[in-house]
């Protein structure tokens, strides 16, 4: 019987001896079972022990668990076939004629190991995929906003934009006036929901056994992002403003 790290670790604490010496030992499994000569577990000796692999999903640690090796190739009536995936629809068929011909009353399961993997992590997958999709409605229409306030505040400012620029202020400094003061509203919200994104991105990475540090280059990225999407929004605007002519603005006054 091999086992793997885990438990190799763990047998050896609770017997005080180091972790190498378990092979060639006998450990006994199960003890509240009895066989029919009363004795007490399940007998195995440890043939060798192996690294520490998934098998289950990264949410879960690693649990002890052994491999047991069986002379009987029908020992629990489960087999695992390695095969080249170029030869898939070859080797199915072959799988199902060698077990008909053993005329079991069960019937043939057949499962994939990519598909296991996939499984398990098919409601990560799905909460992606939503994530994903909310925060492009999110960029959407934070920018149909920007749009939308950066024209009602232009059009409320026509007549300070046309007496700046009788005042001999350029096109140049006009665009730069309204670019700043948007990009610190824009800080302001970045400064609120940071925190926010972090603590909800910890909280889910937490639901794994292992996982990954939050990078803060991400977070660099998208305010950068965010900060050039305001300011072009902005800039293109502002200079349509600043190109009208300042006479029909300053026409009632």
């Amino acid at each position: 019987t091999l086992i793997n790290r885990t438990a190799a670790q763990k047998l050896a604490a609770q017997q005080g001896v180091p972790v190498e010496s378990l092979i060639g030992k006998i450990i006994i499994t199960e003890p509240e079972y009895v066989d029919q000569n009363g004795r007490a577990g399940i007998p195995f000796t440890v043939a060798g022990i192996f690294e520490d692999i998934n098998v289950f999903s990264l949410h879960q640690k690693v649990e002890p668990y052994f491999i047991t090796v069986s002379d009987s190739l029908r020992m629990d009536g489960r087999s695992i076939v390695q095969y080249d995936p170029a030869t898939t629809a070859k080797t199915l068929a072959s799988i199902r004629r060698l077990y008909a011909g053993l005329n079991e009353q069960s019937p043939l399961e057949i499962d994939f190991l990519t598909q296991k993997i996939t499984n398990l992590y098919a409601q990560d997958r799905q909460t992606a995929s939503l994530l994903v999709g909310f925060n492009l409605i999110a960029i959407l229409l934070a920018a149909i906003g920007i749009v939308g306030i950066t024209i009602f505040l232009t059009i409320a400012r026509t007549k300070e934009i046309g007496i700046r620029r009788v005042l001999g202020a350029s096109s140049l400094s006009i665009i730069g006036s309204a670019t700043k003061e948007y990009t610190y509203l824009v800080g302001i919200a970045l400064l609120i929901s940071w925190p926010i994104a972090v603590y909800a991105i910890d909280k889910w990475l937490n639901s794994f056994a292992y996982r990954i540090d939050i990078q803060q280059v991400a977070f660099i990225f998208i305010g950068l992002l965010a900060f050039g999407l305001t300011a072009l929004i902005v800039a293109v605007i502002a200079y349509r403003a600043a190109l009208a002519n300042p006479v029909k603005s300053l026409r009632s006054e």
